[in-house]
């Protein structure tokens, strides 16, 4: 479409100059919409029209304004670009044209931003806010607001790049451009989902949406954020409307290119599926044969196949790429996709699939560095799973212990931040070093259990007078299955209706909820009877629940223990708390099992009835152990 819009406007332009209306063939140049200059044919519109008014006339100056956008992004002259800026700067600042002379400083600013350079690009582009302030040039301001805050965002600096993005969207909205607005609600997104901050960001992308529904940065933005937070149907979504999109022919300075070499690579790196890695590649590859893409375009695609050679574990691709990406260090890629991974994370997994691990340690402890400062969550939980795979395959002295504490803190950023593909990643390798075998399907109860692991909530407060407390663990049997059989809506409104039924039954005898993800919830008890009762109406209120929804019942495991309510040392998380998980494991969907001490408890009573003992190998505890199934009324 943009290219459609420069083809017309140069017609006109042709037509204003062959009946010798000088003005009008001006206009055309001058009144260029800003993103028509990444399209074929504007310079030389703009060289054309530079003919015809005085080389240091003031409509010079408007057309040279145009004209070094139209030279850097159409033909890749950086230097000539440079030139007819400042040529413009100085008419301006001798005419005293103040609008003119602010708008090719942003210019200038925007330019060092495609090329990279970041500093710079903040350098020049202060001035021009301050400028553009003074003469409510809101369209300016909220460009170089915008170039201001990327520039910050890559370089790690998140808080004062949140500011201008603030800033930058408010001049947006007053100054009633639609492109404007969509380009800064996709920098507040994108800022937004390197906090982690997942509702903010999905409403700064449903207004861009809303805005411009094929808009790549939204689009790129709404995948990566649902796959953040394993809605993997819905990202699914996002990434097929992203290639449908993108052309047969690489134009507008190879942005949705870029958007496909990167995304794709960078999703199939969390989900393991690889179907549109060729799609990406070839993308990445037509980038880099091209002769008018920017230097940060580039980069970005060599970053897209970066991802590909460490997905494929292509050693040889790998260290093609490394170079081109060692002069990025200590930044982040933050455009076109908003959320690449920063750099030295990259180059720490390049490394690695190098076989250069001392080299990739380097690199992921430059990486954690400038995640923890700059405060970008999401990346500090990546780049720690990232760093401890590593530290285990070199397994040099207190490499172990070292990758256990990534690990631990990984699990807790992600369980935070609800990162279920992340937390799943690291709760496979924590029960693979435990000696677990990951192979079997991962639970909601393992994943429970590991968070509370890092976590050690303190339970005393829900102790009885005696100091011991009832455990129980509780997650539906096959929930993996129902997601993949229901898909996430229908699945997501099966959880809702579970997480109700155990909220309100642990409500109703005073239980206190210690944990819950997706499915799984850890419950505390200072009374043994009223963990039990509750365990039994759950059960029953469920089988109600599925006798009124037969296509699609629920079906829980629940396994309880008493222990000691111990918050430091060993004892409490290495007991109570691993017995109650590993005998809700060993349950079947609609059973209740306790442990020996438990049923000891209570038993005496005559309330409840329980099933023949039962002897258990359970996993991470030595030995056998007694189980008991609870008879349900």
């Amino acid at each position: 479409q943009a290219q459609e819009a420069v083809d017309t406007l140069r017609r006109a332009f042709d037509a204003f100059v062959d009946l010798g209306d000088t003005e009008n063939a001006v206009a055309v140049v001058t009144h260029l919409h800003n993103f028509l200059a990444f399209s074929s044919g504007t310079a030389e519109m703009a060289a054309r029209a530079l003919d015809l008014v005085p080389h240091d006339s003031p409509e010079a100056g408007y057309i040279l304004c145009r004209y070094g956008p139209a030279l850097f992004w159409e033909n890749q002259n950086y230097e000539g670009a440079q030139e007819n800026l400042e040529r413009a700067v100085v008419i301006a600042r001798r005419e005293g044209d103040r609008i003119l002379e602010v708008r090719a400083l942003a210019y200038i600013s925007q330019m060092h931003w495609f090329q990279g350079q970041y500093r710079e690009a903040v350098e020049k582009g202060l001035p021009v806010i301050e400028l553009a302030q003074s003469l409510d040039e809101l369209d300016t301001l909220a460009r170089a607001r915008r170039c201001c805050a990327e520039s910050l965002q890559s370089m790690g600096d998140g808080n004062e790049a949140q500011i201008l993005a603030t800033a930058g969207l408010d001049a947006a909205e007053r100054s009633r451009n639609s492109s404007s607005l969509v380009r800064a609600l996709a920098n507040n997104a994108s800022l937004a989902i390197l906090r982690g901050e997942w509702q903010v960001a999905q409403e700064f992308n449903a207004r861009g949406l809303a805005k411009s529904p094929r808009e790549p940065s939204a689009l790129a933005h709404g995948a990566l954020l649902n796959l953040q937070v394993g809605n993997l149907e819905k990202s699914n979504e996002y990434v097929e409307q992203i290639v449908e999109e993108m052309p047969d022919v690489l134009t507008g300075g190879g942005f949705h290119h870029t958007n496909v070499a990167v995304l794709i690579p960078l999703i199939a790196r969390v989900t393991g599926i690889t179907d549109l890695i060729g799609v990406a590649e070839s993308a990445a590859r037509e980038v880099l044969s091209s002769a008018s893409t920017l230097n940060l375009v580039d980069i970005i695609a060599r970053a897209g196949l970066a991802l590909i050679a460490i997905q494929r574990s292509d050693a040889d691709s790998a260290r093609v790429q490394y170079p081109f990406l060692e002069s990025q260090r200590r930044t982040l890629f933050s455009w076109p996709v908003g959320t690449v991974p920063c750099c030295d994370r990259l180059l720490g997994l390049l490394a690695h699939t190098m076989g250069e691990l001392d080299d990739a340690a380097t690199h992921f402890e430059d990486a954690l560095a400038f995640c923890r400062e700059a405060g970008y969550r999401p990346e500090l939980a990546w780049s720690l799973c990232d760093f401890s795979d590593m530290l285990l395959e070199r397994n040099a002295g207190g490499d172990r212990e070292k990758a256990i504490a990534l690990l631990d803190e990984s699990l807790a950023i992600s369980s935070d931040l609800s990162m279920r593909p992340l937390m799943e990643r690291v709760l496979s390798r924590k029960m693979s070093l435990q000696g677990i075998d990951v192979s079997s399907p991962q639970t909601s109860i393992d994943a429970v259990f590991s968070a509370v692991e890092v976590e050690r909530p303190n339970l005393q407060p829900h102790a009885a007078p005696d100091g011991t407390v009832t455990v129980m663990f509780t997650d539906i049997e096959g929930s993996t299955d129902m997601y993949e059989r229901l898909g996430d809506q229908k699945a997501q409104e099966v959880l809702r209706t579970h997480n109700a039924i155990i909220r309100e039954q642990v409500a109703a005898h005073e239980g206190f909820e210690v944990k819950s993800q997706g499915d799984g919830f850890m419950l505390a008890f200072s009374s043994a009877r009223r963990a039990l009762e509750c365990a039994i109406a759950i059960q029953q209120t469920l089988a109600a629940q599925n006798a009124e929804n037969p296509g699609e019942p629920i079906r829980v495991r629940i396994g309880l223990h008493t222990g000691e309510a111990i918050k430091e040392g060993e004892d409490f998380f290495g007991k109570t708390v691993i017995l109650a998980a590993r005998i809700a494991s060993q349950a079947s969907g609609g059973q209740i099992l306790v442990s020996s001490l438990l049923h000891a408890l209570i038993e005496s009573s005559g309330e409840f009835e329980f099933g023949e003992r039962r002897e258990m190998e359970l996993k991470g505890l030595a030995g056998t152990h007694q189980v008991f199934e609870v008879n349900l009324p």
